[in-house]
C-alpha cells in the first residue's frame, strides 16, 4: 500500500515537473525571438499623386540589437473593392542589411499609369485621372528577417 502511494506522488510531482519544464522552454523560446527579431520603423518620406504617375518614398530603419536582413520588396496596386484584382510591381528581390542605428534602407519608386497593365483593372485605370485612395489603393510589401534569416512580410498602406 504505501509503495502504491509512493508512485502516485512520483507520478504527480514528475508530471508537474515535466509541465513545468515545457513552460520554461516556451519562455526560453519566446525571449531569444524577441532578442534576435528586429525592431523595425517605416519612415514615411514624400508621396506624390498626379494624372500620369505616382511616387512614394519610405526609409526602413533598424532600432534593435542586431542586424536585420530586407528580402523581396513589392508594390501592390489593388481595387478598394476587390484586393483580389491587383497587379504587384516586384521592386528587388535582392537581400540587404539594414545595420541598428543607421540610416536605415531608402525604399522609393514612381509608378506610370501607362505601365500598369490595362486587364481587370482597365475600368479604373483608364484615361482618366487615377484617385488613388478613392478606387485604387496601393501597398509597400517587405520581407524583414533577423540574424535567424525567418522573414515575415510586412505591409505599408501607401494610399489606403
Amino acid at each position: 500500500m504505501e509503495i502504491t502511494i509512493l508512485t502516485i506522488v512520483l507520478i504527480v510531482i514528475t508530471a508537474w515537473y515535466a509541465y513545468q519544464t515545457h513552460r520554461m522552454a516556451n519562455i526560453m523560446t519566446k525571449d531569444y525571438e524577441n532578442k534576435i527579431s528586429p525592431i523595425i520603423e517605416f519612415e514615411r518620406g514624400s508621396a506624390e499623386n498626379s494624372a500620369d504617375y505616382f511616387r512614394f518614398s519610405y526609409r526602413i530603419k533598424n532600432y534593435g540589437n542586431n542586424i536585420c536582413f530586407v528580402g523581396e520588396r513589392k508594390i501592390l496596386i489593388y481595387l478598394a473593392e476587390n484586393e483580389d484584382i491587383n497587379h504587384e510591381i516586384i521592386l528587388s528581390n535582392d537581400e540587404e542589411e539594414v545595420n541598428p542605428g543607421t540610416d536605415g534602407l531608402l525604399v522609393g519608386k514612381t509608378i506610370y499609369r501607362k505601365d500598369i497593365p490595362r486587364d481587370e483593372m482597365n475600368r479604373i485605370v483608364n484615361d482618366h485621372v487615377m484617385r488613388f485612395g478613392k478606387e485604387i489603393k496601393v501597398a509597400l510589401i517587405v520581407d524583414i528577417a533577423g540574424i535567424d534569416k525567418n522573414y515575415q512580410k510586412r505591409r505599408i498602406n501607401i494610399y489606403n
